[in-house]
């Protein structure tokens, strides 16, 4: 017992440190970057440092918006659209009306502004450049190879968020894309540790940004820490790993409408971040920092209103941006 609880003093003054040498949120905005949150299906597949509004993040997208906004709608002829220009509009459309409804949620006070990750898993990079010249810059990605594939021929200032289970196998990719800003998924130790090996190797100028992921369900389809091994693995990244930026807790609600809500599943995620604060420091004003800074990614198409308003950092929002996705073959 000892042991312990010498083991949790010395885990705790590192995680203070790190917690007490974050930049400022007004710090962060100069330096430039944004939110973001992700969206899984059925069978979950395989940070650069910036915050917007005190996460892991920014919102740059505003000015963009606006500036695209202005630039459309005058000199339209009447001739057919093509079936890609429709597929444009669309997704133009889309993003509009979902940043509309972000907004328009009432959320608990002292929470920082929500940054919308536009889930782009199995899309063609032609429609993320039509988010992008929207204003979108966070995209998130559930698949290594796509990550890789639509990198390198979109915008270099996308911030990249990594939202599907990642296997070890597959971290020295993933780390060697330039705008990878945050890995969603890290569930281990062991993933931790290679997370932060390829880093030291690949980036060791550029931290990266990563968030527990959060079995909050106990479905064994889902990957994940259980909740009561969360303050376990926040106090190994934060002790073992110093290139990795340890930004917030990550979980996935439930697929559909059609299974409940998920309000249950938010509300574990929130607890497992009240534990980490409080085994952060004794100090009141030091948990209510960490409570302020560490990012909850939480909610997807059919429920980011909610999770919004149940405190969501990041909201990963797919399908309702870019189209449903085409089912998957069935085998012979």
């Amino acid at each position: 017992m000892r042991a312990i609880v010498a083991g949790v003093a010395s885990v705790a003054a590192v995680v203070v440190a790190w917690y007490l040498s974050r930049p400022s949120p007004s710090a962060v905005a100069e330096h430039g970057h944004g939110h973001g949150h992700a969206e899984h299906d059925h069978a979950q597949h395989d940070h650069e440092h910036d915050h917007s509004g005190g996460c892991c993040g920014h919102n740059s997208e505003k000015k963009a918006e606006t500036e695209h906004a202005h630039g459309h709608g005058h000199g339209q002829g009447h001739q057919e659209r093509t079936p890609e220009a429709e597929a444009a509009a669309a997704v133009q459309q889309n993003l509009l009306e979902i940043r509309s409804r972000v907004a328009a949620v009432p959320r608990p006070a002292g929470t920082c502004e929500p940054t919308l990750i536009a889930v782009s898993k199995t899309k063609p990079a032609s429609l993320l450049s039509v988010a992008y010249s929207a204003g979108q810059r966070d995209f998130g990605e559930n698949y290594v190879h796509e990550v890789v594939e639509k990198a390198p021929v979109l915008p270099a200032d996308i911030r990249w968020h990594f939202i599907g289970h990642l296997q070890t196998n597959k971290v020295k990719e993933i780390v060697a894309v330039p705008g990878l800003h945050c890995v969603h998924t890290v569930d281990s130790p062991k993933l931790a540790r290679e997370l932060q090996k390829r880093v030291a190797l690949l980036r060791p100028d550029r931290p990266l940004n990563i968030m527990v992921q959060v079995n909050t369900s106990a479905e064994e389809s889902k990957s994940g820490c259980a909740p009561d091994g969360v303050v376990a693995l926040c106090a190994e990244v934060a002790k073992a790993c110093p290139l990795l930026r340890l930004c917030g807790l990550m979980c996935i609600g439930k697929y559909s409408a059609a299974e409940g809500s998920a309000t249950e599943d938010f509300d574990v995620l929130k607890r497992c971040r009240e534990q980490v604060a409080a085994a952060t420091s004794p100090e009141p004003a030091t948990q209510a920092r960490v409570l302020t800074h560490m990012a909850l990614s939480m909610g997807m198409s059919h429920d980011f209103e909610a999770a919004l308003a149940a405190g969501a950092s990041h909201v990963r929002v797919g399908s309702s941006i870019f189209g449903a996705r085409a089912p998957k073959p069935v085998a012979a």
